[in-house]
């Protein structure tokens, strides 16, 4: 049997990644603080795994269920965004952030590096446009996402002859989470969606989708890289004119 480990499943991004590679016929494990937990998923919260007994509590957990199976990918899409401008920003929620966003994703990656490299698997880090192009009261997610990207590139240079890894950076994406932001503010939702050249937001759909496609593919050359899915919004000139 093929698993692929999906962090942050109860997440709108999550669940559409974890029910798509299901249908793709693969075991899918998921690894989120809201998780039910059973066979496929596991309750957990990722700010905790510096904790050696929660490391060995989620360990335990995650190898009695892929331990006969080849773990060919994981996806670390789990992501706390705590908005907040410099002046107002509380250092707790600063670390938090780069706990679960980053300190996560990097040991997560060590655990089950020695199953990926049985199966000269795939990780691949969800990122964010926030890495490149950002605004006020993003600082603690932006500054997480940039250090993610490092951390992908970094272990694409150690281990991408045995392990492929990557990075998608979504932008605006279709979500009750960003609906609900523009509460009250149709027009200003309408004004993002056509801010885009492809003048619409993009989708989960889209995301589980891309992801497939990595984790099916024969290239081998694709490694640490970091896929913009962004409608094009990275490549405007932000002019005023």
């Amino acid at each position: 049997m093929k698993s692929i480990i999906v962090t942050g499943n109860n997440g709108e991004i999550g669940k559409e990644i974890k029910k798509h590679l299901n249908s793709c016929g693969y075991k899918v494990i998921g690894i989120d603080k809201d998780n039910q937990e059973n066979d496929q998923n596991i309750k957990f919260d990722l700010d905790n795994l510096q904790s050696n007994k929660s490391y060995i509590k989620l360990k335990k957990e995650l190898f009695k269920r892929i331990s006969n199976d080849d773990c060919i990918a994981l996806i670390n899409n789990a992501a706390v965004q705590i908005l907040s401008n410099l002046e107002d920003l509380e250092i707790s929620d600063f670390r938090k952030s780069m706990s679960v966003n980053v300190e996560a994703p990097l040991i997560l990656s060590k655990m089950l590096l020695p199953k990926l490299k049985e199966s000269k698997g795939n990780i691949i880090n969800i990122g964010s446009i926030h890495i490149n192009l950002t605004k006020p009261s993003y600082l603690s997610y932006a500054t997480s996402k940039a250090a993610l990207l490092g951390l992908t590139k970094s272990m694409a240079v150690e281990i991408g002859n045995k392990v492929k890894v990557n990075m998608i950076s979504p932008a605006a994406i279709n979500t009750k989470m960003l609906i609900d932001g523009f509460e009250g503010h149709k027009k200003k939702l309408l004004s993002l969606k056509d801010y885009h050249p492809t003048l619409e937001l993009g989708t989960t759909s889209e995301i589980a989708k891309l992801i497939e496609c990595i984790i099916k593919s024969d290239i081998n050359f694709l490694n640490g890289s970091n896929i913009t899915l962004d409608g094009g919004i990275s490549s405007r000139l932000h002019d005023p004119v």
